[in-house]
């Protein structure tokens, strides 16, 4: 019994961890990200060979209260970046999201990791 238990245990993260190869993989899954607040997410989008990033802020009384989309640009092969920009371009945020070699995403704003966050399939 003992020895099932310790087989569980470290197969099952293995078994519920989702795997992305590529950022293709990530295109039209929203990256819901806990900020303490009402949330916000990341879907990563592609047109013609280009990706892009949809932004979304929710709201406590709406269901939403910003949607904006964002040009991506790559970083390296397993990394693509984006930058935020509110009302003044000084105020500008970057993102970084990173495909480890096991294939898991790593999210990162201003070079620090963002967690948690869930993915949901579109």
């Amino acid at each position: 019994m003992r020895m099932i238990l310790l087989v569980l245990l470290v197969v099952s993260p293995n078994i519920f961890a989702q795997k992305f190869l590529s950022f293709d993989a990530l295109v039209g899954k929203e990256l819901m990200v806990d900020n303490h607040w009402a949330g916000e997410s990341f879907m990563l989008e592609r047109s013609n060979e280009k990706f892009s990033v949809c932004h979304t802020i929710f709201g406590s009384g709406v269901p939403v209260t910003s949607r904006t989309s964002y040009p991506v640009y790559p970083l390296s092969e397993r990394k693509i970046g984006f930058s935020i920009s509110p009302e003044k371009e000084s105020d500008k945020f970057e993102f970084t999201f990173a495909l480890t070699q096991q294939g898991e995403l790593e999210m990162f704003h201003e070079g620090y990791k963002l967690a948690p966050y869930t993915v949901i399939n579109k």
